[in-house]
C-alpha cells in the first residue's frame, strides 16, 4: 500500500490492535506478534494498549521483505521458544495448535478466532484435523488453525505464500471447515480496500461501533501469531 497499512485508523483504533485485540480475546493461551514495517510504531502502539500483558509477546522480523512465509516462521519460533521445556520435548508435549491471524483483518473478531479453536478441541476423530479453517460463500478464509504436526513443514516455507503453501497439501480429509462471516475474507492490500472499509463521506474513520467483543482468556489452549 506504500504506507503502514497495520497502523491506519479503523474504529477508533489502529488496525493492528484489532486484529491483536482479537487474538487476545480468543481463549489462546499466548499470542505473538510479528512486526515488519515501522515496527518501533507498531511496538510503541501496542506498548501504550497493551501494558504488562503476560499473554503477549511482540518479536520483529528484520526479513519481512523476503515475504510472509519470513514472518510465519518468526511467529512460530516466538510461540516454541515462550515454552523452553516444551520445545525440547518429545512432540507431544509441544503445544497442540496454533492460529495464524492477519494483522490487517480488522473485521475479525475474537469469536471468530474461538470457533476454530473451538472446532479442533471438539472433534471426535483421533487424530484430528491438522488444518482449522474459516469459510465463506465457498472460499476459504483467515485466519488458519494449524495442528502441530505440520510445524515442521511451516517452518520450511519460504517466500511470500504463507500458510496457505501448507494448508494447500492439506486440503480434503486433513482439513476441518467452520462457517464464517464475510470478515474471513477481507484484508487490506490496496488503499481501495481500506476505502471500502470506512465509513460513508463525512463520518471520520474513528466513527462507529467497536466490533471486537469483550472476552476471558482460557489457558491451556492453541496459541495464536499475528503478523
Amino acid at each position: 500500500m506504500g504506507r503502514a497499512k497495520l497502523l491506519l485508523p479503523y474504529g477508533g483504533r489502529t488496525v493492528l490492535e484489532h486484529a491483536v485485540t482479537a487474538a487476545l480475546e480468543s481463549g489462546a493461551g499466548l499470542t505473538v506478534v510479528v512486526l515488519g514495517y515501522e515496527a518501533a510504531a507498531a511496538r510503541a502502539v501496542l506498548a501504550e494498549t497493551y501494558p504488562g500483558r503476560a499473554d503477549l509477546r511482540v518479536v520483529s522480523n528484520p526479513d519481512y521483505l523476503t515475504g510472509q512465509a519470513s514472518s510465519l516462521r518468526v511467529g512460530l519460533r516466538a510461540v516454541l521458544d515462550a515454552f523452553p521445556e516444551l520445545a525440547a520435548a518429545p512432540p507431544p508435549a509441544l503445544p497442540r495448535a496454533v492460529v495464524f491471524c492477519l494483522g490487517d483483518q480488522p473485521l475479525v473478531t475474537a469469536e471468530t478466532v474461538t470457533a476454530l479453536i473451538d472446532a479442533y478441541l471438539a472433534s471426535p476423530e483421533r487424530p484430528g484435523p491438522v488444518v482449522v479453517a474459516p469459510v465463506h460463500a465457498g472460499r476459504h478464509g483467515n485466519p488458519v488453525l494449524i495442528d502441530r504436526s505440520l510445524f515442521p513443514e511451516l517452518l520450511a516455507l519460504t517466500g511470500d505464500v504463507g500458510a496457505r503453501g501448507v494448508v494447500g497439501r492439506h486440503v480434503g480429509a486433513g482439513t476441518l471447515l467452520v462457517p464464517a462471516g464475510p470478515e474471513v475474507l477481507i484484508d487490506l492490500d490496496t488503499p481501495e480496500d481500506y476505502a471500502r472499509l470506512l465509513p460513508p463521506s463525512g463520518a471520520g474513520p474513528g466513527d462507529g461501533a467497536d466490533p471486537d467483543p469483550a472476552g476471558s482468556p482460557r489457558p491451556r489452549r492453541p496459541g495464536s501469531a499475528t503478523s
